[in-house]
């Protein structure tokens, strides 16, 4: 995890604590893609903002399509903003 999002395990559990507050509080609009969940879209948003890989790379590494990583992308950016403020 530590290459993709920057973040050691531990680190990545303790943000992933924040943000999972922010999302039961109602910090994001937008719906969390079900096929990845809360967590998963996390990782997700964290490699797209980290590596600047396309949403089309990531979503061909994962095994998704570039529309969900789009979405995942778009429901937790705020949702970590949110958290590291």
């Amino acid at each position: 995890m530590r290459y993709s999002t920057g973040l050691s395990k531990a680190q990545t559990h303790a943000l992933f604590t924040l943000v999972e507050a922010e999302f039961l509080a109602g910090g994001s609009t937008q719906k969390v893609p079900p096929v990845l969940g809360l967590f998963e879209s996390m990782i997700v948003a964290l490699r797209y903002l980290r590596t600047n890989h396309t949403e089309t790379e990531i979503a061909e590494t994962i095994g998704v399509s570039q529309a969900t990583v789009s979405r995942a992308v778009t429901a937790l950016t705020p949702l970590l903003e949110l958290a590291l403020t």
